[in-house]
């Protein structure tokens, strides 16, 4: 009897499952049949493609209309929203908090009372849709300018929304930049700036002005006027900071603004050689005098019409001023000049001089932004094991300048409060956290310190993400190099403002670089963007006198993307808040950026010789900077 009914228990089964096959499979008919029924209408033309992005939805049409509203409606026919569009448009861009595997309906009202009407199903995830790009593979041919597979290229952009998102900056090769209209996808203007490479762009919060700066031989900075790109003012310090003695040493100018403000750190730095038998890393050597590397900093702050508001540090600094004049031998990086919306607060850090004792203390300041009075800072704590010395990599304060997230050479991250080092006049950590890993070895006075983990910093007020920007061996020398090896790392981990592990996230499993800097996190809505390669390691070598290494990748088996990931989306699976990751085909850029409300997202690609051996070219991608939604 057992037998018999576990036979019948076994039909049962067997005929319920048939049934859900039967089900899912009309369902999924209905789903594709519905989705592939033609769409044209009696109105017109109709609708091309319904894409359902991460913001909302995109409406294509299937030709330029004068429409003159888009309503969206669910499957029981209810208005979910509308969008007054007012003029002739090819497509229509709308805000929708749409729900996977849903039917939604569009209808697209066009002036003259005709209606464009689409059905369309949400699909599971939001899909990349790319409105345009800007090509300069005409202005920078990419036989020309290209890079090989080890390194990206030096046509490389730097892009920047406007703080209502309606405009795109881009500064390139050879001082070239220019404004993107994003609404009418055409470049408004382009202008060239002589002997500048640029590295820095901002928008003025109310739009009005561009400033610009980067390499530059007249250690200057611009102010561009961000409807035509004249150039409204420009400022050039070289003769009060000076030069080195015999070099000009590649300054750099850093940009920052808020509200009627806008601040410039200026930076150089030349690496003197005492010894040249000494072998020893500059980069590592916690007393190496054989290599020293000095600066020349200093800190500006301007009003948006070039009127100097104030400088630091100021002459006879006992602290600061190393030359007299009010001139640091500091670094100032770049990636560091941030402040709060407010313009209240501006936090800076100060690299460390590497070669002898003196500063051996990279630094955190912190401003008032406006007087350039300093608040508080903070000198991160020495290796003590190997009295070694690190570069802070770059700080990162949140919008209300309450907390400020501080990430390291050598794989520490910090996180502070600002209000109560504020408060104290004392700086301090709240907590600190290793990604990284540091070790010694050698044999006697050659002994060397290898670390992994540049580390990049974020913090939204309610979250600490530190990125692992790069992993990197400094026991490298003379090209020499150990830096596609991946550690035990994470790529991306996120903390609570305890410091508590929430999530993290291994972007791949071998790759040349990965890059977020200042421009690849959303200001506003949230996202992470980032380009990388994934390369794979085709052979080693090892000089086995020196400990040295140096890796190959394989040139054909190198994958480049481009990923942005949702910090609002997901949970404890870093995983769960990637939105979508596309192919290139050159090399990407490592910067992008998102506007301020999410909507858009900036992204570079710049053309890669895959020819390891540089007699047969074998070149992919263009030069050229595309926007998704």
């Amino acid at each position: 009897m057992a037998t018999s009914g576990l036979s019948r228990l076994e039909m049962l089964l067997a005929v319920l499952v048939l049934v859900m096959i039967v089900v899912a499979s009309m369902t999924t008919y209905m789903f594709y049949a519905e989705r592939d029924k033609p769409k044209d209408v009696d109105a017109g033309e109709g609708i091309a493609e319904v894409a359902f992005v991460r913001e909302g939805v995109v409406v294509e049409l299937d030709q330029t209309e004068d429409v003159d509203t888009l309503t969206i409606f669910d499957s029981t026919g209810e208005e979910l929203g509308k969008v007054d569009v007012g003029q002739a448009s090819k497509r229509v861009l709308a805000d929708l908090d749409w729900i996977p595997y849903m039917k939604y309906r569009f209808d697209v009202k066009l002036v003259n009372g005709d209606v464009l009407s689409s059905p369309a199903y949400a699909p599971k995830e939001a899909v990349p849709y790319m409105l345009f790009q800007i090509d300069y593979n005409d202005e920078f041919p990419r036989e020309e300018y290209h890079a090989s597979v080890a390194a990206h290229s030096h046509t490389e952009a730097v892009v920047r929304f406007s703080r209502d998102g309606t405009r795109l900056a881009v500064g390139a090769l050879e001082g070239r930049i220019s404004v993107i209209d994003i609404n009418q996808e055409v470049e408004i203007w382009r202008e060239y700036i002589d002997g500048l490479k640029i590295e820095s762009v901002e928008f003025s919060d109310d739009g009005t002005k561009v400033f610009v700066g980067g390499h530059n031989t007249d250690w200057a900075f611009y102010c561009l006027d961000a409807a035509t790109g004249t150039i409204l003012w420009d400022e050039s310090v070289r003769s009060e900071i000076g030069d080195f003695p015999d070099t000009n040493s590649a300054p750099s100018t850093f940009i920052q603004t808020a509200g009627d403000r806008v601040w410039m750190g200026v930076s150089a730095s030349k690496l003197f050689i005492v010894d040249e038998e000494e072998t020893r890393s500059y980069m590592t050597e916690p007393r190496n005098t054989s290599r020293i590397l000095h600066y020349r900093s200093k800190m500006f702050c301007y009003n948006l019409d070039g009127g100097r508001m104030w400088a630091f540090p100021a002459d006879g600094d006992p602290a600061y001023d190393d030359y007299g004049g009010g001139v640091m031998d500091r670094g100032i990086m770049q990636d560091s000049i941030m402040l709060d919306d407010a313009g209240e607060y501006l936090s800076i850090v100060f690299s460390s001089r590497n070669g002898d004792t003196k500063h051996y203390d990279a630094q955190l300041v912190v401003f008032d932004a406006q007087e350039g009075e300093m608040i508080w800072n903070w000198s991160m704590p020495i290796i003590e094991e190997f009295s070694y010395r690190s570069h802070i990599t770059n700080a990162w304060m949140d919008h209300d300048g309450k907390y400020i997230a501080v990430g390291s050479m050598d794989g520490r991250g910090y996180l502070f409060d600002n209000e109560k080092n504020v408060a104290s006049g004392i700086g301090a950590p709240e907590w600190q956290r290793n990604l990284g890993t540091y070790t010694g070895f050698g044999i006697g006075n050659n002994s060397l310190l290898t670390h992994t983990s540049d580390i990049v910093p974020y913090t939204d007020g309610e979250t600490v993400i530190f990125h692992v920007a790069r992993t990197q061996d400094t026991t490298s020398h003379s090209g020499n190099s150990k830096t596609n090896i991946i550690y035990g790392v994470k790529d991306y981990a996120a903390f609570d403002l305890q410091g508590g592990i929430i999530w993290t996230f291994k972007v791949g499993e071998t790759r040349g670089y990965t890059g977020t800097g200042r421009y690849g996190y959303g200001e506003g809505g949230g996202y992470i963007t980032f380009g990388n390669e994934h390369q794979e390691i085709s052979g080693l070598t090892q000089d086995s006198s020196t400990l040295h290494y140096t890796y190959y990748m394989h040139p054909t088996r190198t994958e480049s993307y481009f990923t942005i990931m949702n910090l609002h989306k997901g949970s404890y699976d870093g995983y769960s808040h990637m939105e979508w990751r596309i192919r290139l085909d050159g090399s990407p850029a490592t910067q992008g950026d998102v506007s301020d409300d999410g909507w858009y997202v900036a992204l570079g690609e710049s053309p890669v010789d895959k020819d390891p051996t540089g007699s047969n070219p074998d070149i992919h991608g263009i030069y050229r900077v595309m926007v998704y939604v």
